[in-house]
């Protein structure tokens, strides 16, 4: 029993070491993961919200329309009353140049451009980020307890973008660069101490996992009581996982200031870790209903008596109506136990060898089996000596 408990806490483990090792460090795979972002409301809304503001406040626009202003009065010698309304003048201008800054650069965001730029960008920064995770030197910036992304490499886009729309001020734009806040410093220590330890142990655990649920149940006095427990264990730890993501999702959000964008990131980022944890839990059920349904209970006999029953009527029937099975039918009694385990076998082999399975895979795997073994019940008939046996 404690050797089925202890691969139970390992397989939440073990499915998060092997998202760190596969996910977080594999460049492809990341880029194909974070690339919906960049058509994500919230993180369009956040990029562009810092990219407006950065802009509008170096080129201090409301600085420069004073002077603009200033130097028209003194040139034309215009009346007071008339210098200052143009004078008045000068906010409503500044807001809609602030207007026409946040339109372009919004635009802009939600182009395909800003899309293409945003998988490039991220397929470079992803070394970045493992650095980042990993405690080495990286582009992401640490100031205080904040942790940030630079949003630079999109101010030059937008800079460019502005001065061809015809808005030359944005030529004038000094190297700024703007972030969006990422996490606080404490929760990045606690991530490079966890992705560290995963990543190290990404092939051991897993092995860990199985290998006790494995000899626990193989040990164990009643097999098919411990692989139900098994499985519900699997089950169990999965659910265990989902709640720290939940948990850490919500301490996520709370710590940063652009919570929606920070939210959009985290959910995408996790989306396969939740994808394997869910087809994961199901595995888990699907064994455990397995092994309880070969049991003694009175749900388990009268379940299996009752689809007994149905087989046999069917055999009946094809019988009276001329459909035999000739010489299989002995053959496949004779080797029923054989072939069950064939089947079963056959299935964790191909459920094993697939590339990242879904709960859709399990339970249709789950049916295929279902399907075989009662093709298996109905195939099986007694030979000519068996029946002369049982009179």
């Amino acid at each position: 029993m404690l050797l089925v408990v202890l691969g139970s806490l390992f397989a939440p483990l073990a499915t998060a070491a092997v998202w760190v090792h596969t996910e977080l460090s594999d460049t492809e795979r990341y880029v194909e993961t974070v690339a919906p972002l960049a058509t994500d409301p919230a993180v369009q809304a956040a990029v562009a919200g810092r990219t407006t503001d950065a802009i509008i406040t170096r080129l201090d626009v409301d600085r420069v329309l004073r002077q603009a202003v200033n130097a028209i009065i003194a040139r034309t010698d215009l009346p007071p009353v008339l210098a200052d309304r143009l004078r008045g003048v000068t906010g409503a201008m500044s807001d809609g140049i602030h207007s026409f800054v946040e339109t372009r650069v919004g635009n802009l965001v939600r182009s395909d451009q800003f899309a293409h730029a945003w998988v490039q960008a991220n397929r470079v920064a992803h070394q970045e980020m493992v650095n980042v995770l990993s405690g080495q030197e990286s582009a992401v910036t640490v100031e205080g307890d904040v942790v940030s992304l630079q949003l630079g490499p999109f101010v030059e886009v937008a800079k460019q973008d502005l001065a061809d729309a015809g808005f030359t001020l944005a030529e004038s734009l000094p190297p700024v660069n703007p972030s969006i806040e990422l996490f606080r410093t404490e929760a990045l220590t606690k991530a490079q101490s966890a992705y560290t330890l995963l990543n190290r142990l990404s092939t051991t655990l897993p092995v860990l996992s199985v290998g006790c649920l494995a000899v626990g149940v193989v040990v164990a006095r009643r097999r098919r009581r411990m692989l139900v427990a098994a499985g519900l264990g699997v089950a169990g730890g999965m659910v265990l996982l989902g709640v720290v993501l939940a948990i850490g999702r919500a301490i996520l959000v709370r710590s940063v200031e652009s919570s929606a964008a920070a939210a959009a990131i985290y959910d995408t980022l996790v989306r396969y870790l939740q994808d394997q944890l869910w087809t994961l839990g199901v595995l888990g059920l699907v064994v455990a209903c397995g092994a309880f349904m070969t049991g003694p209970s009175t749900i388990a006999s009268r379940t299996r008596s009752f689809v007994a029953a149905m087989i046999q009527r069917l055999q009946a029937w094809t019988e009276l109506h001329g459909l035999h099975v000739g010489t299989a039918g002995p053959w496949v009694y004779d080797n029923a136990r054989w072939l069950r385990v064939t089947v079963i076998a056959v299935a964790g082999l191909i459920l094993v060898a697939w590339h990242q399975p879904s709960v859709l895979v399990v339970i249709s795997l789950a049916g295929i089996v279902v399907v075989a073994l009662a093709l298996i019940a109905f195939l099986a008939r007694r030979g000519p000596a068996d029946r002369g046996a049982t009179h």
